[in-house]
This record gives C-alpha cells, structure tokens and sequence, in this order.
C-alpha cells in the first residue's frame, strides 16, 4: 500500500436505535472510526462494470488500512474539501484486500 495516496480523512459511522420519550424509535450515527486515512476514487468503467454485477448503485472505492469490525451497516462520512460540506457513502462491501490484514477496500454508494 503506497501511503501517500491515503490523502483524505474520513470518519467511520455506525447506527444506534434509541427510544424518544414516547416510544418511538430513533436512528442516531456515531463515529466507530474517526479521522481516518484514506484514499476515496469513483471507480473506473472495468471496476465499474465488475462491481455493477454485484450491486447496481456502487460507484465509490475507499481504500484504507486494515482496521477490525468494518460491516456494511456502517457509513462513511466524508468532507469534501471544495465545497466543506459531508459526503455519505452507503457501505455495500468490505473487502480484505488478499486476505493480508494490511488494507481494505470500501465499496460503496453515495447516499441519498
């Protein structure tokens, strides 16, 4: 893994259900992960086209170091730097790259 090209942070965020006052139920995020490096790329038509035949929507791919406990219920929460506001990406699947506990790629969609 080359870490130069982990040049943006992203926070790791994942749900919990609380109860209001009267009863109903309430999603909230909170970050698993925070300020992580990470190198974020659309994916290009051959990646495109491979992973469309898995999910229809992913267009993302997040490249971290290996970290534990990563599952597709989480989300990503990024901070584009040109215009300062978050980006959501929907995790659809984790992938161990080689089995070598050394990186992982996030594949993903933005959020709507």
């Amino acid at each position: 893994m080359n870490a130069g090209k982990l040049n943006r942070r992203i926070d790791i965020e994942q749900t919990s259900d609380t109860r209001t006052a009267s009863g109903a139920r309430d999603e909230t995020w909170s970050a698993f992960a925070s300020s992580v490096c990470a190198e974020i790329k659309p994916l290009s038509g051959r990646e495109l086209q491979r992973a469309r035949q898995e999910q229809v929507d992913i267009t993302t791919k997040i490249t971290i170091r290996f970290r534990r406990g990563i599952t597709e219920a989480m989300r990503v929460k990024y901070i584009d730097y040109g215009t300062g506001r978050p980006k959501y990406y929907d995790i659809d699947t984790v992938i161990d790259v080689d089995e070598a506990h050394r990186e992982i790629e996030i594949l993903c969609r933005e959020a709507k």
